[in-house]
């Protein structure tokens, strides 16, 4: 098992027996994805998203790495500094979760998430859609 410990297992399990306290959790269509909070090998708590490949897929979509590159820093809002801010945004490998990416759990970090979470439903549904009018 080790660092390749799949989420597909997981989504199998009662809730109770995941590590972390998810957030969401979408385990159907072109974009399978579980966001939870737990904490690091260090004990720091963090954000996680853990994602899953469907039975035809070799790899995410390109579109998934473009939105989760993209939060890797934030733009300030008017009033709250000049410089984008760094959210912590990783890919990871543990033992405890397998493949995820990661940030420290921060308000930064926190919109991000929420940010990550919304451009994934958008994508997934429009990927739903175009996997539908091509049937």
């Amino acid at each position: 098992m080790g660092f390749d410990r799949g989420s597909e297992e997981e989504a199998g399990k009662p809730a109770k027996e995941r590590p972390g306290r998810s957030w969401t959790e979408r385990f159907s269509g072109p974009i399978r994805y579980r966001r939870f909070t737990d904490t690091d090998p260090s004990g720091k708590p963090c954000i996680f998203f853990k994602f899953e490949l469907a039975p035809d897929q070799s790899d995410l979509p390109q579109e998934v790495y473009d939105v989760l590159h993209e939060m890797k820093h934030m733009e300030p809002r008017p009033g709250h500094g000049l410089k984008p801010q760094h959210t912590g945004l990783a890919f990871d490998r543990s033992k405890k979760h397998g493949r995820v990416w990661r940030m420290p759990d921060t308000p930064t970090a926190r919109t991000a998430a929420d940010i990550i979470d919304a451009k994934l439903a958008d994508l997934a549904a429009e990927l739903d859609t175009e996997s539908g009018k091509s049937r």
